[in-house]
């Protein structure tokens, strides 16, 4: 079950990365989101 957990976690933050590289021209906003979703995803790695 916990694997299931983290590889929903692993496919939301590709998913994200990728929305943030088609948007990335449009606003400077996601950017600063992208740095706070890898903050925690390395957070998150860490934990292991």
């Amino acid at each position: 079950m916990k694997q299931r957990k983290i590889n929903s976690k692993i496919f939301l933050f590709l998913f994200f990365i990728t929305g943030v590289k088609t948007f990335r021209k449009q606003s400077d906003f996601i950017l600063i989101g992208e740095k706070l979703i890898i903050k925690e995803f390395s957070i998150i790695i860490e934990k292991f």
